[in-house]
């Protein structure tokens, strides 16, 4: 990296590598035995040992993908305040994530439900704008609702699907502006609490806290299971705690200068020994627990204390990779990051698209499947962000009415 540049260009890297393991994780949905909850279930040749693979590799990504993404979105919360002020700031952070929030949400997707009706044989000569009226009808209906394993509440009623990442973090960025504004934020950066020897103090603060949080959430919801608050908020109960910590974690990282002027203390070999070890007892402590209704309170504080210490722990590895392999700004690494925000807007769509279409070519692989719905709706997504929506963003929400225009007169 120039030194004389000041951004670090392996958050932008990183983040859309973040957003391509979003892409595969959700792509492998279709292909593994979870019951009948994917909006396109294609498992039916899945073998027992890649079936095995395929839920333990999700296992490892799901751990620490929106985890790193809030971690980052946090790193940059403090300075982008202090250059835009308060006011400015939520003003631009409504309209780059308020605004695709409720555009997409309305629009966009029912193009999800209608496929998934369509490939569930639900439809029952249903067309889609009677479908979609449905679907906005829900809207207005403000008790909250829970999704867990097989049920069909996302089919049945509005919400933002993975756009839920942009209302959580819309709401972080507005208690952080109310704690900014309070003057309660963190002292600046030559306090002492950036000292190296509280690096572990702060770190163990970070994971009790979460540790803490998910064995009380346990005692209410189950692994995994999503509530809904109409018509935007959804979000898991079990792991909300988890993001807000670690956006908060990102702010202290960056009050404490961590990859800009020097690296959080510890040994690489040994964070590396750590990760192994959490994430076995992640895998292990999950799946004692996940589906298995009253499980036993020590299985749950288990398996919340190595969430918790493998959440952490990959956050902070991954990162310092990234600063050390992708920190570049060459051509190839800007374009892939300057368009990974779009690719994670559209790329639902394309993923549940596209494992319809290969549900009718029996002829490939499932493995091969897999990395084609991933590598295609990446590649698409990209072209769209590139020339369409970057180019022209008027253009991009045209474009997005007249494809409902389209669904509504042919289907």
């Amino acid at each position: 990296m120039n030194q004389s540049d000041n951004r670090l260009y392996f958050f932008d890297n990183l983040r859309f590598v973040i957003i391509v393991f979003v892409v595969f994780l959700h792509s492998v949905y279709a292909y593994v035995k979870i019951g009948n909850v994917w909006p396109v279930v294609d498992s039916g040749g899945t073998g027992d040992v890649l079936n095995f693979i395929l839920l333990r590799l999700n296992a490892f990504l799901d751990g620490f993908i929106m985890p790193t993404l809030f971690f980052i979105a946090g790193y940059f919360v403090s300075g982008s305040i202090k250059r835009y002020g308060a006011v400015k700031f939520l003003r631009k952070k409504l309209t780059r994530l308020g605004i695709p929030l409720v555009l997409l949400s309305i629009f966009f997707i029912p193009v999800i439900i209608y496929i998934s009706l369509f490939s569930k044989s639900l439809l029952d000569n249903t067309t889609y704008l009677t479908a979609w009226l449905q679907y906005i009808k829900t809207a207005f209906d403000f008790s909250v609702k829970s999704e867990l394993y097989n049920n069909t509440v996302f089919l049945q009623n509005f919400s933002p699907l993975h756009l839920w990442f942009l209302s959580l973090l819309l709401i972080f960025y507005i208690l952080y502006v109310l704690i900014y504004s309070l003057k309660m934020d963190l002292p600046d950066r030559d306090h002492r609490i950036y000292n190296k020897k509280y690096f572990l103090p702060v770190v163990l603060i970070f994971i009790l806290i979460n540790t803490a949080a998910m064995f009380f959430s346990l005692q209410f919801f189950e692994l995994g299971q999503w509530l809904i608050i109409a018509p935007f908020i959804m979000f898991q109960p079990d792991r909300v705690i988890f993001y807000f910590t670690l956006f908060l974690l990102g702010i202290y990282a960056f009050k404490a200068g961590w990859f800009r002027d020097r690296m959080y203390p510890g040994r690489l070999y040994i964070w590396i020994l750590v990760l192994f070890v959490t994430m076995i007892g992640n895998i292990a402590f999950g799946n004692a627990i996940y589906q298995k209704l009253n499980s036993p309170q020590l299985l749950r504080l288990g398996f919340a204390f190595f969430r918790s210490l493998y959440c952490m722990t990959s956050v902070l590895l991954y990162s310092r990779f990234a600063y050390r392999f992708l920190n570049s700004n060459n051509v190839f690494h800007r374009n892939l990051a300057e368009n990974s925000y779009y690719i994670y807007l559209l790329h639902f769509v394309f993923v549940v698209l596209f494992q319809l279409l290969f549900r009718y070519v029996t002829c490939i692989p499932q493995l091969v499947e897999l990395g084609l719905v991933t590598s295609m709706t990446v590649i698409t997504c990209f072209v769209i962000s590139k020339y369409i929506i970057r180019k022209n963003p008027g253009v991009s929400v045209v474009l997005l009415f007249l494809l409902f225009v389209v669904m509504v007169m042919f289907l």
